[in-house]
Formats: C-alpha cells, sequence, structure tokens
C-alpha cells in the first residue's frame, strides 16, 4: 500500500469513529478523499484540507441525507477522544452545521467558514439613519454606578432617585445621620468639541438563529416525550459543564449572543463549599498578604483568555478592579476589614477608538474573575457578539455648558445640600472623549436595547479632606436629547 492509500485509510478510518454509518458509503467517500489529496499531495489534514473535503462531501449530497440528522450528537461524544482525527471532526461538523444551523434556511447553503463561528470575535457596525433609535432619553441606566460613599457597585441610578436612602450610611459621634455637601469643581483646562453630531450604537442582541439548532431536538427520541409534537420551536440557551476538579461551567444564549463562564461549584475546591462553621472559615479567610500584585492578577487573566482563545481586540489595556484595597488601606483597624476571595480584572471595551464606561465613571467591558484561593481564572462575564448599528444624534458643543453638569456631578450626581453638616470639594480634571453603557427599554414587543452613548468622562482629581469617596470619574452625555437627571442621587457617605 503506498504512501496516498495509506492516508486515505487513515481519514477513514478517522471518519469511522465519528461516525461508523460512514462505511456505507466508503467507496464514494474514498474517491473524494483521494481526489483532494491529489489536488494537493503535499497537504497535511489541516482546516484547508477539512474545507475542500468539506465541500467535496456537501455536493454528494446523497451520502447525507440518510444521517446528517443523527451525526452531530454522536461525534460530539467521540470528540474528546481524537487527536488526528479532529480535522475530520470539523469535516463532520461543517456539514451538519451547513443542513441544520444555517441561519439562512431557505437556500440551505454550507456555511463558508473553516469552523462552525456562532458568534463573531470580532466588532461590527452597521449605519442606520439619523435618530434611528428614537428619544435617548428614555434609556436607562446601566446599573453600576459607584458615587459619593458607594463604592463599587453601590450607587443607586436615576431611575431609583425616588428612592434614594433617607437615612446615613453611617452616624456621626453622636449617632445622629450625618449628610455632607458635595461640592464639585472644575479645575482641568479648556477643551472644545467640533463635531454637531456623534455616533450612537445599539447593539444588535441576536447574533444567531436557534431555528434551525432546534430542528435537532424534533430528531431526537428523548423517550419520555416526543418533541416532534411541538411546533415552532427555538433553541435559546446551552448550558456546559466540565466534569473535573477545578471544572468550569458555560451559559451560551443563542437569543442574546452572549456566553459566561463560572467555576463548576461542585467541583471547585473552595472553603466557601467545604467549611461547616464560622472557625473553618475563619481559618481560611484570605489575608491581605495572600492577594497577589496587579501584574500577577492580570497575568492570570490574560493566560486564561489565550488558553481558551478568547479574542482581546476590541478592548484596552487589563485594570484590577482595586476599590476594596482604598478602603482597606485607609482603614485604622484593619483586622476586620473586608478583603474580597475574588478579584476582578477588567478589559474595558473599545469602540470607534474610544473605552467605555459604565454609568458610575468605571471602565465596562470583558471581565475575568481570579479565584483567591486557588489562584486561578475562575470565570469571564461580558463575552458578547459586539455587533452595532449606529446612528448619528446632535450632540452639545458648548463647553461653558458642559462643565455645568460635570459640576452638577453629571447625571447621576450629587445635588448641593448647602445645611449639611459639612461641604467637601471634588475637583474635576480635563475631561476626555468616551462612551457609556445605557439600555433602551423594550418597545411592542421587541428586545430592549445596549446603548453605546458617546459622553465626556471628567476625571476626579481630588477630593479635599479625609472623606471616604470612592467615584473616579464624573460622566456627562453629550446627545442632547439624553436629559441629565434633575434630581440626582442624594449619598449621605459615613462622618
Amino acid at each position: 500500500m503506498d504512501n496516498l492509500e495509506k492516508k486515505i485509510q487513515q481519514i477513514l478510518l478517522d471518519l469511522y469513529k465519528i461516525d461508523p454509518n460512514f462505511k456505507q458509503h466508503e467507496a464514494k467517500i474514498a474517491i473524494i478523499i483521494k481526489e483532494v489529496l491529489l489536488a494537493k499531495p503535499d497537504t497535511k489534514f489541516d482546516e484547508k484540507f477539512a474545507e475542500d473535503l468539506r465541500r467535496r462531501l456537501m455536493a454528494k449530497a446523497d451520502l447525507l441525507k440518510e444521517k446528517q440528522n443523527k451525526t452531530l450528537f454522536g461525534s460530539l461524544k467521540f470528540a474528546k477522544r481524537l487527536n488526528y482525527a479532529l480535522g475530520a471532526v470539523a469535516v463532520l461538523t461543517l456539514i451538519i452545521a451547513g443542513g441544520l444551523l444555517s441561519q439562512d434556511r431557505k437556500n440551505k447553503q454550507a456555511i463558508s467558514n473553516k469552523t462552525l463561528e456562532i458568534f463573531s470575535g470580532k466588532t461590527s457596525v452597521t449605519k442606520a439613519p439619523s435618530h434611528a433609535f428614537g428619544d435617548l432619553a428614555l434609556s436607562s441606566p446601566q446599573g453600576s454606578q459607584p458615587t459619593g460613599m458607594g463604592g463599587a457597585g453601590a450607587g443607586i441610578g436615576a431611575a431609583d432617585a425616588n428612592s434614594a436612602p433617607k437615612t446615613a450610611l453611617g452616624l456621626g459621634g453622636g449617632g445622629m445621620p450625618m449628610l455632607i455637601n458635595y461640592q464639585y469643581v472644575y479645575k482641568g483646562g479648556e477643551f472644545s468639541l467640533d463635531q454637531p453630531e456623534m455616533d450612537v450604537y445599539r447593539r444588535v442582541r441576536t447574533a444567531v438563529s436557534g431555528t434551525g439548532a432546534a430542528s435537532l431536538l424534533k430528531q431526537m427520541d428523548f423517550g419520555i416525550i416526543d418533541m416532534n409534537t411541538f411546533s415552532n420551536l427555538s433553541l435559546q440557551n446551552l448550558n456546559f459543564a466540565e466534569d473535573k476538579d477545578y471544572g468550569y461551567m458555560f451559559y451560551v444564549s443563542l437569543e442574546e449572543g452572549t456566553i459566561s463562564i463560572s467555576e463548576n461549584w461542585k467541583k471547585w475546591p473552595s472553603p466557601e463549599n467545604t467549611c461547616k462553621d464560622s472557625a473553618c472559615f475563619e481559618q481560611n479567610r484570605v489575608k491581605f498578604s495572600d492577594v497577589p500584585e496587579d501584574a500577577a492578577l492580570i497575568a492570570m487573566a490574560n493566560q486564561f483568555l489565550k488558553d481558551h482563545n478568547i479574542s482581546t481586540a476590541s478592548y484596552g489595556e487589563p485594570l484590577v478592579e482595586n476599590s476594596w484595597k482604598e478602603e482597606y488601606l485607609k482603614a485604622t483597624d484593619k483586622t476586620n476589614s473586608y478583603i474580597p476571595n475574588f478579584l476582578t480584572v477588567i478589559y474595558p471595551q473599545i469602540i470607534n477608538g474610544n473605552e467605555v464606561y459604565d454609568e458610575g465613571g468605571n471602565p465596562a467591558g470583558l471581565t475575568v474573575s481570579v479565584d483567591l484561593y486557588a489562584k486561578k481564572a475562575s470565570g469571564v462575564s461580558e463575552l458578547y457578539a459586539q455587533n452595532y448599528e449606529s446612528s448619528a444624534y446632535e450632540v452639545e458643543t458648548d463647553a461653558g455648558q458642559l462643565t455645568k453638569l460635570a459640576e452638577q456631578g453629571g447625571r447621576n450626581g450629587n445635588f448641593s445640600n448647602p445645611g449639611a453638616g459639612r461641604t467637601v470639594q471634588v475637583e474635576l480634571g480635563t475631561p476626555h472623549l468616551g462612551y457609556v453603557k445605557s439600555y433602551q427599554p423594550q418597545e411592542q414587543g421587541g428586545p430592549a436595547g445596549q446603548m453605546l452613548i458617546p459622553a465626556l468622562i471628567f476625571p476626579i482629581t481630588k477630593v479635599s479632606q479625609d472623606t471616604p469617596f470612592y467615584q473616579k470619574n464624573v460622566v456627562v452625555f453629550l446627545p442632547k436629547d439624553f436629559q441629565q437627571t434633575e434630581n440626582p442621587v442624594r449619598i449621605m457617605p459615613m462622618q
């Protein structure tokens, strides 16, 4: 047997490992494999070869009719066992995908990608007419808006202004609530905006149709239920879990175009899962000396993303969310100071060359959590297909008006309390352009839209007196119809 025949036989054997039914068509498949090998005699069974073979097999549709509805799950079952056969797995998956998972069900056209790519890792923007997203004033806050004493995640959005706390978060020396009057003062240099209009971005949530994938369910025999008796099925979510120590769980939303990763807590050794009493928790409590340097945390996150081919092409340089550390270092009694078990590495999203923030002025984007017990990445969030529509909106260009809004604390700032027990001055530096996540409400049964709205980001450069204050930036939205709140949040920090 010459080398050519050996290659053909090896490829056939790999295909049979995936699905023994291919033996029924061995002669036809062997001819196709031989044609591809002869066309490229020096090729290896790589992605390019797999694509050529897939195309040829797709042309022989009669080989697939009797089994394309039952092979996908079988192939997945055996995929872990194969090394050289990975190319064959890719071929077979593409064949099934071409028949069942195509987003355009009408033309049944084979997917042209070399692998089955459900969500693209690249940022895609489609231009829409001006003012296409309606009144931006209806948009609601993203959710995490640290303001004043709040720290990360403790602020209250504009939509919650009516439920702002009426009692102090902390008490003064006599046990009475102490209200602080925060006074924002601009200390930066001159700035200008020369664009009368700027693009607003709205994320296109549905990245893939689940209708074709759901058709697989109708071909499966669950025994206890006949899925074929149901109609208009749509596969919306997928869940996976690694069954091993320090395994991960995966939640895929086909409807939202998102993927989240977390630790499989059943297989993730941790005092939180094993301790039964307070003594055990105290003994295993994370100490400040146990916390790695930021560079080490970022290295762990980078390695996890690299190991799993998670692209960071649409994101900026990573940073560690360290608001807890600022409070810890300021505390006089560090014995009972809070030290988290997990820390977050944030990769700020980049759109149109500018960073994205939440409404509290914090960088927003891809996040990797790191388990301080295990010293390894434990999950990923904000991982989604970045498909957007853009639409031009008129923006405020008057630097005086923009500065005035910043000195009011931005959309979610503190309003003046001249009668408060003390006044604390918050100094603002020269702003830079950014985008801020917000949400457009659901209309007429349609999906709510995640918006990226242009804004000026005013850095907080100094806070007078020794006052707990963890906000980093003040956000001022630029579109004229995106109203700043008339009743910003009243924050009553610990005195």
